[in-house]
């Protein structure tokens, strides 16, 4: 899949709500003041991304403040599975 098509899946998903976020990833938005608002307006707002290892993908965005935003997810089953921030 090209990154095109990865970051409109990836706006898609979030716009539709369709973000889960692990208990590591919810530890790491706690810690980082990461919002949930935070998070999806990082991802519907997402223009490029990188494919990690292990079939991941890593999305350099911004919060809603316009503060940088770094994440690495999984799309499974029409879903973006946050890992990590």
């Amino acid at each position: 899949m090209k990154n095109r098509d990865v970051v409109r899946d990836i706006r898609g998903f979030a716009a539709a709500r369709r973000v889960r976020v692990t208990s590591h990833g919810r530890k790491r938005m706690s810690e980082r003041g990461v919002t949930y608002a935070d998070l999806r307006h990082g991802l519907m707002s997402a223009n490029d991304c990188e494919e990690g290892a292990n079939g991941g993908w890593k999305v350099c965005t911004s919060d809603m403040s316009g503060d940088p935003l770094t994440v690495i997810l999984f799309i499974q089953d029409g879903l973006l599975i946050v890992t990590v921030f």
